[in-house]
């Protein structure tokens, strides 16, 4: 039902550690960064669901309600 979620970060260096060691367990590795941008992309191997870190958009900082996007995959 998910495409992709995204999670704010405001240091992602920290944040890729952190997901790094958290999700390696559950099979999810990073497999694409931005790391000018502030973004990296988790999926875990032939799982079409993405999650992302990402400094917000807006440049603000990351909080509750800002630098979260889920998406959902839909026919047209």
């Amino acid at each position: 039902m998910f495409s992709h979620l995204t999670v704010g970060a405001n240091d992602t260096a920290a944040a890729r550690a952190f997901y790094d060691a958290v999700l390696a367990p559950l099979g999810v590795r990073c497999f694409r960064e931005w790391p000018d941008a502030g973004w990296a992309a988790y999926k875990a191997k032939g799982d079409p669901h993405i999650f992302f870190i990402a400094r917000p958009h807006d440049g603000a900082a990351a909080r509750p309600g800002n630098g979260i996007m889920p998406a959902f995959t839909a026919p047209d």
